[in-house]
């Protein structure tokens, strides 16, 4: 049962470094817990320092022209299709200029 406790809260990395408790069958999840750690503490730090380098206001402009230009870069083309598909083949249909 620790194995899964650990699995699903992204801590068995930790419970394996202190080399106390082994968690089984899922002791492969250790390197999924240092990724999402990973993720936790830099998307915070690195929007505060670039908050910290180029003012809140420009990062906020980064932030919604991201977003924006996902929104624009999932929408239907009006046959249905959407504009860009990134898989592993490239586009599906090719980006039509706005």
């Amino acid at each position: 049962m620790l194995g899964v406790g650990t699995s699903l809260t992204y801590l068995s990395n930790w419970v394996l470094a202190t080399g106390r408790h082994d968690i089984g069958l899922l002791s492969h999840t250790w390197s999924l817990s240092i990724e999402e750690q990973f993720y936790l503490v830099a998307g915070p730090m690195l929007a505060f320092l670039l908050a910290r380098r180029f003012g809140l206001r420009a990062l906020m402009v980064a932030f919604l022209s991201g977003v924006a230009l996902v929104a624009v870069s999932r929408s239907p083309d009006g046959k249905g299709r959407r504009r860009w598909s990134a898989s592993t083949t490239g586009p599906t249909v090719a980006p039509t200029p706005c």
